[in-house]
């Protein structure tokens, strides 16, 4: 009987160690320029005296770099180049994705005590605001060649992808913030999807910010929304597991 016992500890641990990710670098792929969707453009480009081209050249660049700063934080972390609407590299991995509407991840994968989409049905009966209720939906994406991380993997030594998927700047006429200047809530989305390397998704969501219509400053609304943003999608993404070692002695401190 010892020696069962023995073999039970030793397939726990072993399933202990397994069960965690191993994830070493991350490669960040920008949205494609046409997944720009805003409806604010035209007053932010007028405001900030710069073409609506400009604004959102600014906006994708900004945004890929405030991620990646976040990201490195908790892994190496390489952002494909954002910097031009051209790029063979980034066509060929644009080429490769399919966009669909999906639910998000902490509705469809809940994890252990998840109670996001219980509070979203809640908050839905008390007719709270619509910035109060968790986006049930995203942009997600399928890889029509999803060999092709792999091939991303060898090149640049990642094992987790992160994709962005849209970008969204949304007026909402019917939530104003003060009716006598006209001043409406906005709110700046970002729908992302996660890949291992082996091509199976690990998370997708979309992040949310709100900011007010007369906020039309280009770099005012990057400072103020982007690094919220980034902070936001990047507390979901995959954490790194211990070390084996390490592994090994939580799971007997546990028993």
């Amino acid at each position: 009987m010892p020696f069962a016992v023995g073999a039970q500890t030793a397939n726990a641990d072993r399933e202990m160690i397994d069960a965690g990710t191993t994830y070493k670098k991350v490669l960040l792929i920008p949205y494609h320029p046409m997944m720009h969707l805003s409806d604010a453009d035209q007053d932010i480009g007028e405001y900030s005296e710069v073409s609506g081209e400009k604004v959102r050249a600014a906006f994708r660049l900004g945004l890929t770099s405030d991620i990646s700063d976040e990201l490195t934080k908790i892994y190496p972390t390489y952002a494909l180049p954002s910097n031009s609407t051209i790029d063979n590299e980034l066509e060929i991995i644009y080429s490769s994705v399919n966009y669909r509407m999906d639910t998000v991840f902490p509705v469809s994968h809940p994890s252990k005590g998840d109670t996001l989409q219980k509070k979203s049905i809640f908050s839905k009966i008390r007719f709270s605001k619509p910035k109060d209720i968790h986006d049930l939906k995203y942009m997600n994406i399928t890889l029509s060649h999803p060999d092709l991380l792999a091939g991303l993997a060898e090149k640049y030594g990642t094992d987790l992808f992160v994709f962005l998927n849209q970008f969204e700047i949304i007026t909402h006429y019917d939530d104003c913030l003060d009716l006598a200047l006209k001043i409406y809530r906005r709110q700046l989305k970002l729908h992302y999807s996660v890949f291992d390397v082996s091509g199976k998704q690990v998370y997708g969501d979309v992040a949310v910010v709100d900011f007010p219509s007369n906020s039309n400053d280009l770099a005012e609304i990057m400072q103020q929304n982007f690094p919220k943003i980034a902070e936001s999608m990047v507390q979901h993404i995959p954490k790194k597991k211990a070390s084996n070692n390490q592994s090994l002695t939580e799971a007997k401190e546990s028993r």
